[in-house]
């Protein structure tokens, strides 16, 4: 949605990059690395980070926002309530609920 809002032709010094996070390998420095209520769902985060740190340029800056402890009641009810649906159960088979959040 932002990459259309923010064409990289128009905002040169900003670029968007969607990218399995427990794989990240890049040859660039970025300034900024953002997550916004996600990495809690990354099982491993001292691997995530050890391959961050790498990223940053030397005054880089790293955000992350994520779901506080006892912030995922209602989360985990509609979690439980989609997938006993029978047209979203399958999709669901090899789920594992992230201890990261409690």
């Amino acid at each position: 949605m932002q990459r259309k809002k923010h064409p990289h032709s128009t905002n040169h010094n900003l670029k968007f990059k969607c990218i399995d996070a427990r794989f990240i390998k890049l040859e660039e420095k970025f300034d900024l690395i953002f997550s916004n209520e996600a990495l809690h769902w990354i099982k491993n985060h001292g691997t995530f980070v050890k391959n961050i740190i790498p990223l940053l340029t030397n005054k880089g800056t790293i955000v992350f926002r994520m779901v506080g402890r006892g912030a995922t009641e209602d989360l985990i009810n509609v979690l439980d309530e989609v997938k006993s649906r029978p047209q979203f159960s399958k999709y669901f088979t090899s789920f594992e609920f992230m201890k990261n959040f409690e």
